[in-house]
């Protein structure tokens, strides 16, 4: 059955220099299953950046007949984890022309949904 996991990405703070200048080039990967979606660079640069982004992605998950329910959060079936990656994106140019990037990882979280814990702040 196809699933929606929705996530909002916020912010990150007091993120390591990863450039020479003391600053990060700030985007992040999120990762569930075998799906990943990496934010492009092109943000300003920042130890504190704020996304304010929403991603939602489609996962496929096994569920039997009677575990459907209208919302996968007011059930006891876990979500699988997810990997949030901040990164830093590095263009690479040659004779001034940009020819790809490269991304450094600068920070990483995982999120593990507890079911028993859903509705409580």
């Amino acid at each position: 059955r196809k699933v929606y996991c929705h996530i909002d990405m916020l912010a990150a703070r007091e993120l390591p220099a990863m450039d020479d200048d003391g600053l990060i080039d700030p985007c992040y990967r999120i990762e569930v299953l075998d799906t990943e979606i990496t934010q492009p660079g092109g943000m300003s640069k920042s130890m504190s950046p704020s996304f304010m982004h929403r991603v939602t992605i489609p996962l496929t998950m096994d569920l039997e007949e009677g575990d459907i329910p209208d919302t996968i959060v007011a059930t006891k079936i876990p979500m699988p984890p997810v990997i949030i990656r901040i990164l830093d994106f590095d263009e690479r140019r040659l004779f001034g022309q940009a020819v790809g990037g490269m991304f450094e990882e600068a920070g990483c979280v995982v999120v593990k949904h507890e079911p028993a814990r859903d509705g409580m702040f």
